[in-house]
């Protein structure tokens, strides 16, 4: 035990003052060389950025430390199982208390998976908090498969409006109410719409006429976004009654035609067979028109083969 020259003599007065050597802060793991910060950078560098942990490797060692990228992926790997877990499962408790949520799949692929080929097939989804909720969160789920049974899974405890795509698999959830997603309809639309020889629309076809139908609806949304939701139901009454009213009329019209467009066959018998849940969200100024809110948090899966943190079941 150190003391000061000064003041741990008997004639200072204090002949007990002494230097105190401060606590070793304990590491994320025990009985390793981890500190949060280092861990944090790993993780970063991996999964931020995109830096396989061979690289890293490398780029500690130039920094002067020796790093394994096995030691490196056990930190990732038991981290994220004893301090980050807990938390990512408190992120779904918590959004299953929302009253509207959003949710979404993709497919992706993951190169080494047991009992699974290269190259095949799995899925990674998202559920998430609506704007018009307080808490704002997104919550990643990987699978091995498409089943139903993931989003019943993940929705076991939700009761509420969920907007979501026209999969199949979010169908008879219970206490769950589907809203579908304007933009997906305008999609089929502009899909539908045929191009001349430079990539440019070709005019009065069907699909123009009814994605300009759709645009309205967005318009009005747009005008409406900032009042509260009891007048945005009412608006939405007024205003986007007549529009609704207008394109199922045009579409029933439109669908009755021969046309040698499969497109906008397609896009007509999905808009008719899903009308019930295209306008859900005519019934409270909380639920949204689109499901862009989702699918802007699952893009990065759809545009990059790096992958946050995978949690299966």
């Amino acid at each position: 035990m150190a003391k000061c020259e000064s003041c741990g003599t008997a004639e200072s007065g204090y002949p007990n003052s002494h230097f105190q050597k401060a606590a070793v802060p304990a590491p994320p793991l025990p009985h390793s060389i981890s500190t949060p910060s280092l861990v944090a950078q790993v993780m970063y560098q991996k999964f931020g950025l995109g830096l396989p942990l061979a690289r890293q490797e490398k780029d500690w060692y130039r920094l002067g430390l020796v790093l394994s990228r096995n030691d490196m992926a056990n930190w990732i790997i038991r981290c994220s199982q004893e301090w980050l877990e807990p938390v990512y499962w408190r992120i779904l408790e918590k959004l299953s208390s929302c009253e509207v949520l959003h949710m979404d799949e993709t497919r992706i692929q993951c190169n080494k998976e047991e009992g699974k080929k290269a190259g095949s097939e799995s899925f990674m989804w998202v559920v998430r908090s609506a704007a018009c909720e307080g808490l704002q969160a997104a919550f990643f789920y990987y699978s091995r498969n498409r089943s139903s049974k993931n989003p019943r899974y993940l929705l076991r405890d939700f009761r509420g409006y969920l907007v979501t795509d026209a999969y199949a698999g979010y169908e008879n959830l219970d206490h769950v109410v589907r809203a579908l997603c304007w933009s997906h309809v305008r999609r089929y639309m502009i899909e539908s719409i045929p191009l001349d020889s430079r990539g440019r629309e070709i005019p009065g076809s069907k699909g123009a006429e009814g994605r300009e139908y759709i645009n309205l609806l967005f318009k009005i949304e747009n005008e409406i976004k900032d009042i509260s939701f009891e007048e945005k139901k009412a608006k939405r009454q007024e205003a986007s009654r007549p529009i609704l009213d207008a394109f199922w009329s045009w579409v029933e019209k439109t669908a009755a035609l021969y046309t040698p467009n499969e497109l906008l066959t397609k896009a007509l018998t999905y808009a008719s067979n899903q009308k019930e849940y295209l306008e859900t969200f005519m019934e409270d100024g909380r639920v949204p028109i689109s499901n862009n809110l989702c699918e802007a948090n699952i893009k990065p899966f759809t545009t990059s083969a790096t992958l946050l943190m995978l949690f299966s079941e």
